[in-house]
């Protein structure tokens, strides 16, 4: 494994106004405000959200960035346990953490961002029929660290962005299997992503728009791939689905 980055979201504090900023890009920020259209508007009144799980995972997803919803805002101020699961993932402290890829932690499964990542893992949870077991093998990895309902690539990358690529690199030096959610073209430029692709170590979504991490939704058996990844042949199979 490569030389790991310090962690720019360590301790991560609301500043005097109410927002959420690494203290690394807390100079670019103000531009791209200013560049961005209102659909694309940054909410940083909510915690970041650059990734999500145990970067020793054994399988990685690629996203583009935390969305947003009125409902986000309600949930981010009202249910402490998320806001514990957030700041905990994002300081990397996976200790006593029996759901570190936190959405599948029964006790937000009704959250927005709990519902959305069990619809997207339906068929994968149901397959490896031990949520834990998942909650403990998939890191997510956001393109863009900070909430907006859409997502635009800005004329300059922010300087936060640099640490989930050094993530990322990392996977790739480990062997890790890496699924492409959406827009490989913002990820293949990562050193040695193509070899990585070659070796058949990175899976791409045939739908963007909705990807689902189903068996219809990866060509060449991709989705057994992934099955073979979190739960192999010689591991035995759990019996018994995690009582929620």
């Amino acid at each position: 494994m490569g030389k790991e980055m310090k962690n720019p979201w360590k301790n991560l504090k609301a500043d005097k106004s109410g927002k959420y900023i690494s203290n690394i890009d807390r100079e670019k920020i103000p531009a791209l405000e200013k560049e961005i259209i209102e659909k694309y508007k940054l909410h940083l009144e909510l915690l970041p959200e650059p990734f999500v799980g145990n970067p020793k995972a054994p399988v990685y997803l690629l996203n583009l960035n935390p969305g947003f919803s009125k409902e986000d805002v309600k949930e981010h101020e009202k249910n402490k346990k998320l806001r514990e699961c957030i700041f905990k993932n994002n300081n990397r402290n996976y200790k006593h953490q029996k759901y570190p890829f936190y959405w599948l932690d029964p006790d937000l499964e009704k959250t927005g961002g709990g519902n959305w990542w069990r619809k997207i893992l339906g068929q994968l949870l149901k397959e490896i029929d031990n949520d834990e077991l998942v909650s403990k093998s998939i890191f997510c990895v956001e393109y863009f660290p900070y909430h907006s309902k859409k997502y635009e690539k800005a004329k300059s990358p922010i300087p936060s962005q640099k640490y989930n690529e050094n993530l990322i690199e990392n996977a790739i030096k480990s062997n890790k299997l890496i699924i492409v959610m959406r827009n490989e073209k913002t990820y293949s430029k990562i050193p040695d992503y193509e070899k990585h692709k070659a070796k058949g170590r990175v899976l791409c979504c045939k739908n963007k728009r909705t990807p689902w991490i189903s068996e219809g939704n990866f060509p060449d058996k991709g989705f057994a791939k992934i099955i073979s990844e979190i739960s192999p042949p010689h591991r035995p199979r759990p019996t018994k689905r995690n009582a929620k």
